[in-house]
């Protein structure tokens, strides 16, 4: 079976930097479609973390477009893409930079297209645009942490400095702690972290003076 992936350097202009996503388009707006193993569109599941583990990039996108024949899955002239977000170990409830490259890869198959939208159960709609500038701007979801009282092993374990409070939402941890001085003391075993994927840690304090715009 041969899969055709792009591959994106989404937030920079610069070839090899900013961050690297792959991007799988299965079925496409004029019914075009690379072999799937069901009749959602989508690749077996298994089928596709293999592929995303093999890229070897921070996630892998796979875009399946609704029929033009739903017209529940489109307004006017937007076409709607289902969309999963897997990493090189699991598949993730959402990436924002990976949902960037996705839309990049169909502007610049289609150029008369302006607007996108893309679906994930975890997020529900994400509307994304180019603007007459080239610039591409996205709806974002506000995923809201929430407070965490049991905290995982490999988190204690992994920072050298016990937090205060620990957050946590569908993307990370937010380790708070007292002072600045302990975010900038804190020493991490990235090794331990690792095994909380796919979440990161996000480590802050409260700012302890205030800045004057004087």
């Amino acid at each position: 079976m041969k899969l055709k992936i792009d591959f994106i350097d989404a937030f920079t202009d610069t070839v090899f930097k900013g961050n690297s996503a792959g991007v799988v388009v299965l079925k496409d707006t004029n019914g075009q479609s690379q072999k799937q193993d069901s009749e959602s569109g989508w690749l077996d599941t298994d089928l596709m973390q293999s592929i995303a583990t093999q890229n070897n990039l921070s996630e892998t996108a796979f875009l399946v477009c609704k029929n033009h024949s739903d017209k529940s899955a489109y307004t006017e002239t937007t076409p709607l893409y289902h969309i999963r977000w897997f990493s090189t170990l699991m598949e993730v409830d959402f990436c924002g930079h990976a949902t960037l490259a996705s839309a990049f890869v169909l502007f610049d198959k289609d150029n008369d297209l302006a607007e996108v939208q893309f679906y994930a159960d975890a997020v529900g709609v994400l509307t994304v645009t180019k603007r007459n500038d080239g610039k591409i701007q996205m709806d974002f979801p506000n995923q809201k942490p929430k407070r965490i009282m049991d905290l995982p092993k490999a988190l204690v374990d992994g920072l050298s400095i016990k937090p205060v409070e620990v957050y946590q939402n569908q993307k990370a941890y937010f380790v708070i702690y007292e002072q600045v001085s302990d975010v900038l003391k804190a020493e991490q075993d990235k090794k331990l972290l690792a095994e909380l994927a796919p979440h990161g840690v996000a480590v802050t304090s409260q700012a302890q003076t205030s800045c004057n715009s004087n």
